[in-house]
Parts: structure tokens; C-alpha cells; sequence
């Protein structure tokens, strides 16, 4: 029995220092942490914040010429064709009646200042019933009937232009105005026409090629200018641009995070939108004077109304980077199409 009191007995003595000292390693500290133990690491000091940066940030974007030729080619006519019809005014001599087929070919686009040229090739073959009126008196006499002017295999050719002029108002409203140009037609068949029988009267295919030409032109243009027309109404109701640049604004005003935990902002004050060629597109450059701040804490959102358009001259002349961070997919996207 006292044997089994003995041994916690001696356990407590030991802890209550009447025990020698144990000994300690030779990695164990003897007193108190040294002040410069390794435990204790400084935290990293962060950079300054930058300064503010005031200039004129630039959004450029490009559109292909090719994007719009896309869309120009789907709203113009692309086959056309015509039964027997009369081409001529009654009792005029030659009376020409006549049918025709066009094919058109892909449209050829160049941008220069404001103006989108457009250059249609087309392609057209037609055939007629011509009658002369006789120099004698009586019955007028026939000199062609179902005649070609033109193939599908050898067709004449045309070639219409038009010009779209690209406007911007100081209210960020776009208006398209194209104008279409008189025709250029090529040459006229060669050859004559000319009546049977003994009495014989021929008259050159040059010769009648002008009031088939200008029926050719009455046909064509107004199908062509309504397609214009159609295009300058589908284009500015695509492109939106004053609602569109109305949440470009809005999510440009919006902080975003930096390095570092910190913030930045842009204060805005002028903004402008240009046109140019470059290569084989047009480069829309949506481009905002601004100051960029930084701040240790989340700033309040910048409540400002969008200012009119200013030309890009009146800005300031020094350009500067806009952060990758203000410019995210969805920006991205509201840009597509300018």
C-alpha cells in the first residue's frame, strides 16, 4: 500500500521544483523568445498609390469592310427577271417591247472621310420585239422578234454606284443618307436588225441601245434605291449608337478593383466618337477625356449625365492607356457594332 502512495507523491515533488532541473536540448531556448525570432515576420509594405492620370482615353474598334458588305449585299436584290412588257412610248418608232433576267455579283465596298462607296457589278441579258414605223405610210414594219440582247452566257454589264454618308449628331443620333448614281453601262451589242422581204430596212443595235438602256435604268433604280433606303433604316436601327454609348458611359463610371486591394475610377468630361480607314476596315474610336484616380477604399459611383459629342480635335491631344480592368467582355460587347 505505501509503496503505491510513494510514486505520486514523488511525481508532485518533482513538479513543484523540489526535483533537479531536467536538462534541456541544445535547440531549446532557455528563457524568454529572442525579439528577432523568425516567427516574427514584418508584413510587406505596399507601393504609394499612383498618381492621378488626366487625358483621353481611347476605345478603338474595328469593324471590317467585309462585315459590311455583308450586310449591304443581303438587302440588295440579287436576281431579277421580267416577262414581255412594252419598253416604249405608244406610237414612238422604234416600239420596243421586251424581257430581261439580272444577276448581280457580290458589292464592293471602300470607306474614305465619312462616305461608304459602294460599287455594284451587274449583270443582265435581255430579248425584244422591235417595229419601225414605215417612211412610206401604212402598216408599221417588224425588224426583230424575240432578239438577244445579251446571254446568260455572254451577258451586258452595268455598274451602279452608291454613297452612303455617315453622319453623327451632337446628340449621339447617326443618320445614313445614300444617294444612288446614274448607271454605267458597257457596250451595246454589235450588229443590225433589219426586215425580210423585198424591201429591206435595217437599223444597228447601237442605234435602239439608249431607250433599251434607259428602260433597263427605269426598271432597276427604284428597286435600288429602296434597298438603299433599306439599308440606311436597318443600320442606324443595328447600331443603336445613342443607347449603346449611353451603357458605355455608365459602365466606364463604374470603380474598378486594382492592385493591391485598392480602387480606381474614371471622372469623366468630354467624350467623342470618329470614323477612319484603316487597312480593310473602318475603326469606330469612341474616345473619353477623363481623370483616373486611385483609392485605398471603394469609392462612390460617379453619377454623371453623358455629355454632347465633341469633335476629337477639341479634346486633350494626350492619349492614355485605359486599364485592361475597365474593359471587360460585356464592354466589349456594347462596343461591337459602332
Amino acid at each position: 500500500m505505501w509503496r503505491h502512495l510513494l510514486v505520486p507523491l514523488a511525481m508532485l515533488a518533482s513538479a513543484c521544483g523540489g526535483g533537479p532541473e531536467p536538462t534541456r536540448s541544445s535547440g531549446e531556448s532557455s528563457g524568454s523568445e529572442s525579439p528577432h525570432s523568425d516567427d516574427s515576420v514584418a508584413p510587406p509594405t505596399r507601393p504609394p498609390l499612383p498618381p492621378p492620370v488626366e487625358g483621353t482615353f481611347e476605345l478603338p474598334v474595328r469593324v471590317p469592310l467585309a462585315t459590311i458588305e455583308e450586310l449591304i449585299d443581303a438587302v440588295l436584290p440579287k436576281h431579277e427577271k421580267q416577262g414581255y412588257r412594252q419598253w416604249t412610248r405608244p406610237g414612238r418608232s422604234p416600239a420596243i417591247e421586251a424581257r430581261y433576267e439580272i444577276w448581280r455579283d457580290p458589292v464592293k465596298v471602300r470607306f474614305s472621310g465619312s462616305t461608304l462607296r459602294v460599287e455594284v457589278p451587274v449583270r443582265y441579258a435581255a430579248r425584244f420585239h422591235a417595229r419601225l414605223k414605215n417612211p412610206f405610210g401604212g402598216k408599221w414594219l417588224r425588224v426583230a422578234r424575240d432578239e438577244a440582247w445579251g446571254t446568260k452566257r455572254k451577258p451586258l454589264r452595268l455598274r451602279l454606284k452608291l454613297r452612303t454618308q455617315i453622319e453623327i449628331s451632337r446628340r449621339w443620333e447617326l443618320s445614313l443618307k445614300t444617294a444612288v448614281e446614274p448607271p454605267r453601262h458597257g457596250p451595246p451589242p454589235g450588229g443590225k436588225i433589219c426586215t425580210g422581204g423585198g424591201f429591206k430596212l435595217c437599223v444597228a443595235k447601237s442605234s435602239i441601245a439608249p431607250q433599251v438602256q434607259k428602260q433597263m435604268d427605269a426598271e432597276l433604280m427604284p428597286r435600288i434605291r429602296k434597298a438603299a433606303a433599306d439599308f440606311d433604316r436597318q443600320a442606324v436601327r443595328m447600331v443603336a449608337l445613342r443607347s449603346r454609348v449611353e451603357r458605355l458611359f455608365k459602365q466606364l463610371l463604374r470603380p474598378r478593383a486594382a492592385d493591391h486591394g485598392r480602387w480606381m475610377m474614371l471622372e469623366p468630361k468630354d467624350a467623342a466618337l470618329s470614323l477612319k480607314r484603316e487597312g480593310d476596315a473602318i475603326v469606330a474610336l469612341p474616345a473619353l477625356s477623363a481623370r483616373l484616380s486611385y483609392h485605398e477604399r471603394k469609392p462612390t459611383r460617379v453619377v454623371a449625365k453623358l455629355p454632347d459629342r465633341a469633335s476629337r480635335s477639341s479634346l486633350p491631344r494626350r492619349s492614355a492607356d485605359l486599364p485592361e480592368a475597365f474593359v471587360p467582355g460585356e464592354l466589349r460587347a456594347l462596343l461591337q457594332g459602332l
